[in-house]
This record gives structure tokens, sequence and C-alpha cells, in this order.
């Protein structure tokens, strides 16, 4: 388990905690109640978040992401292990990839 301590502007604190949140390789397990917080002079507040980090590899999976462009052509990639991520209307793909670029130098050879 790790303790971040944050120290900053209250609204900024807030929304960088609820971005950890959101990202599936922070698992938060405590965090600081407003009424908690230390105030500091210039108004900066200071928030303490205890949470578990996993690696991507631990938590992702082997996947084919397929891509079309808008002139119609077709992009395939295969990722060694891979994660999507789906916070409102915005989908993020992370993950490692070991195999497209030699793929793309074979085929031009051809």
């Amino acid at each position: 388990m790790l303790t971040l301590r944050i120290e900053g502007p209250r609204k900024e604190v807030n929304a960088f905690v609820r971005d950890v949140k959101f990202n599936p390789q922070y698992h938060v397990i405590a965090q600081s109640m407003p009424y908690m917080e230390d105030v500091l002079d210039n108004d900066h507040v200071v928030s303490y978040c205890q949470f578990q980090y996993s690696h991507l590899s631990e938590m992702g999976k082997a996947l084919t992401v397929k891509l079309e462009t808008t002139s119609g052509e077709e992009l395939d990639f295969s990722l060694d292990y891979g994660r999507v991520i789906r916070v409102g209307g915005i989908v993020q793909i992370t993950g490692k990839i070991a195999h497209f670029l030699p793929q793309i130098a074979s085929e031009e050879q051809k």
C-alpha cells in the first residue's frame, strides 16, 4: 500500500484524487476527509490518499485493436497485454505492443 501526500488548492487536490480513483491501476483505500485536511496559510490544503498500485501487466490481457481511418483503411494490431478504460465519452487504450513495427517492415519488403 502507498500513501500519497497532496498539497495545493482544494479544487485541484480534489480533481487529482478523483482522477486517481478513476484510473484502474490505482485502488484507493482511504483518503482524507475535508474536515481532516490541514489548511495552510495560502489557503492550500494538505490531503492524504492511501492506495494500492497494480502494474499494467498484472491487470491487462492480450487483445487485438482494429481501427478504421476516415478513408476506410483498416489498421489492426495486437497488444501483448492491454487495458481499455472508458470514462464518460472517452475511451483510452493502453498496453504493450511488440510485433507491430516488424510486421510493417516485412510487408514493405514484399
